[in-house]
């Protein structure tokens, strides 16, 4: 049985289509949408979050402080606690980190004490559903480091959003 021109057209269009949101989906983290866990009431800290990897680079950037950095958007359910925490990175680089709200809401975190590096943002209780948008950089000059990412959504009160992130101060 012989196919039309027009039924291999649309098979062409779709490999096509296909191929091009397979090469999106494994370039630079940049606009990725993480829904991540539904709001769980687990009690210990990072229990069920969703783990996943982030890379920032200054391989490309042609300029000698030039970052690259990580960006992805995440979920925040309203009234629900976020908690976006960073594990070490591979070189030992001070990472910072900085989520926004929908409608503009700031959070930032470069060390969670004098002691630690690794930022940590705890939003609660989150202001308003959406996708918020999640930056983190190198404080220092550093090429190619990795780390590991754990986020979620808990019941407000959690024992994960314990001492929230105050927001930064809103210019008028």
């Amino acid at each position: 049985m012989r196919r039309s021109t027009g039924h291999r057209y649309v098979i062409i269009m779709v490999l096509v289509l296909w191929g091009l949101n397979l090469h999106l989906s494994v370039g630079n983290a940049a606009g990725r949408l993480i829904n991540g866990s539904p709001e769980n009431t687990c009690p210990t800290v990072n229990c069920l979050a969703s783990r996943f990897n982030g890379y920032i680079s200054n391989d490309d950037c042609g300029a000698p402080r030039c970052m690259i950095p990580f960006t992805l958007d995440v979920w925040g359910q309203e009234g629900a606690c976020l908690r976006v925490d960073i594990g070490a990175a591979n070189n030992a680089a001070d990472l910072v980190m900085v989520l926004v709200s929908p409608s503009g809401v700031v959070w930032r975190n470069d060390n969670r004490s004098a002691n630690d590096l690794r930022p940590l943002i705890k939003v609660d209780p989150v202001p308003e559903h959406g996708f918020y948008t999640l930056i983190i950089s190198s404080a220092m000059t550093v090429r190619g480091t990795s780390f590991p990412i754990r986020y979620g959504n808990w019941n407000s009160g959690n024992v994960n959003c314990t001492n929230p992130t105050p927001p930064l101060p809103t210019q008028p």
